[in-house]
C-alpha cells in the first residue's frame, strides 16, 4: 500500500515542480510589479489607519469639545440607548424643531404627543416609549 502512496506521489511531482518557477532568480516577471502591489498596499494600510483614528477621536468622550453631535452620543451612550432609539430620538429633536438634537434630553414637553405632526413619522406607543426610558 505505502509502494502504491508513494507512485502516486512520484507521479504528481512535475506539477509540484514548476509551482515555484516564477520566484527562481533567473526569471524577471517583472520587479516593478512587487512595488506597485506593495505602494498599493500601503496605501490601503494608510487609509486604514486614517480612518480609525478619526473614528476613535469622534467617539473620545473623555476629550472635551463643543460639538453638538458629540454630546447627543454621549448622552446617548451615558442612557444605554441603542441606535434605532438614538434615530428616533434625532427624528423627535427634529420634528420639534430643536437647534441641536441633545436639547431633546432638556425637555420632557417634546414628548408630548398631542401636537406632534405626522411628519415625524414617529406613533404614539414609540414617543410614551421614549419618554419612560429617558425621564
Amino acid at each position: 500500500m505505502n509502494g502504491a502512496v508513494a507512485m502516486a506521489l512520484l507521479a504528481q511531482m512535475s506539477k509540484w515542480s514548476r509551482l515555484g518557477d516564477g520566484f527562481r532568480p533567473g526569471a524577471r516577471s517583472g520587479d516593478a510589479t512587487v512595488f506597485v502591489v506593495m505602494g498599493i498596499l500601503a496605501a490601503i494600510g494608510g487609509l486604514i489607519a486614517v480612518i480609525v483614528a478619526q473614528n476613535r477621536k469622534r467617539n473620545d468622550m473623555s476629550v472635551r469639545c463643543d460639538d453638538p453631535e458629540k454630546l447627543f452620543r454621549e448622552l446617548c451612550l451615558a442612557h444605554d440607548l441603542p441606535v434605532i432609539t438614538q434615530r428616533s430620538l434625532r427624528q423627535l429633536a427634529s420634528a420639534r424643531k430643536f437647534d441641536h438634537p441633545a436639547e431633546i434630553f432638556l425637555s420632557p414637553a417634546a414628548f408630548d404627543t398631542s401636537d406632534l405632526p405626522a411628519s415625524a413619522g414617529l406613533s404614539d406607543l414609540q414617543v410614551q416609549d421614549l419618554r419612560a426610558r429617558l425621564f
